[in-house]
């Protein structure tokens, strides 16, 4: 989540959307988005796609989205596996 100041322009209060957001969704100067109102916040949703393009994210952002704690879980739960192989065995 990100926070983004609001700011006055004439009589409306606006906020900018960051460049790596409108990058990400493919949006441009002009494009019309959804404003859904919620009981205590509101929901901002593009109309230009209902899914994110293959291959819009770096590598950086990719690895931002590990979850260290996940992967030594995953780890742990598979410590060992394997080492009493006596064969040929496919795992």
């Amino acid at each position: 989540m990100q926070t983004i100041k609001l700011r006055q322009q004439g009589g409306a209060i606006i906020f900018t959307i960051p460049s790596h957001t409108v990058k990400r969704y493919g949006l441009s100067v002009g494009d019309s988005i959804a404003l859904e109102e919620h009981d205590l916040s509101f929901e901002v949703r593009s109309l230009k796609s209902k899914h994110i393009p293959r291959g819009s994210f770096t590598v950086s952002e990719l690895l931002k989205t590990i979850d260290q704690d996940e992967i030594e879980h995953l780890n742990a739960s598979v410590k060992g596996f394997g080492e009493d192989k006596v064969g040929n065995e496919a795992w």
